[in-house]
């Protein structure tokens, strides 16, 4: 998919190599006010680069959020709908006299797409988390987090294109193949 998207963006410039054109005339000159709101998509490697940084912060200002209660860094980082879904999940585990310690680490990220969505370039990509170094504890530390809870997971994190940067907006789990 994201590859297609590359090529089809390179495909006005690359032209037919040997082959002449049948008209002369030059193009018309563009007009001042048709200019284009398509985003120029990054390559993969550009995307993945991107999504390495964005996620690996993300969770840092995430793990932040929740255990402090200082959401500044999420929410630079974070869409608004994600930030309210941290502030709910983390309000629960207080009712419950509950929080978070640690931090998860992601890695093997895998690009799954690279798309302009209205003028909004969105990168998906698959990546392993592990929480082996998180903890759900008490109000008396003691680790009261699912056994059946397993410390590796396939997530799939999509970040989107908001001004001049990018904000993670979902994170989602991925019953497919893993990238663990």
């Amino acid at each position: 998919g994201a590859l297609i998207l590359v090529l089809l963006g390179f495909g006005a410039a690359v032209g037919a190599s040997g082959c002449t054109p049948q008209e002369t005339t030059p193009p018309p000159t563009p007009s001042p006010t048709s200019v284009s709101s398509t985003p120029v998509l990054p390559t993969n490697e550009e995307a993945l680069a991107i999504e390495e940084e964005m996620v690996k912060k993300f969770l840092a200002a995430e793990a932040k959020a929740v255990q402090s209660g200082d959401y500044a860094d999420l929410e630079r980082l974070a869409a608004a709908p994600y930030v309210d879904t941290v502030r709910t999940g983390a309000a629960n585990l207080e009712a419950n006299g509950q929080r978070l310690v640690g931090v998860p680490v992601v890695t093997n990220f895998t690009i799954q797409s690279v798309t302009d969505e209205k003028s909004i370039v969105a990168i998906s990509s698959y990546a392993c988390q592990d929480i082996s170094a998180v903890d759900v504890v008490d109000v008396a530390g003691n680790n009261v987090q699912p056994s059946d809870l397993g410390d590796r997971s396939t997530l799939v994190y999509k970040v989107v294109s908001e001004g001049d940067s990018f904000v993670v907006e979902e994170v989602e789990a991925w019953s497919g193949e893993g990238s663990c």
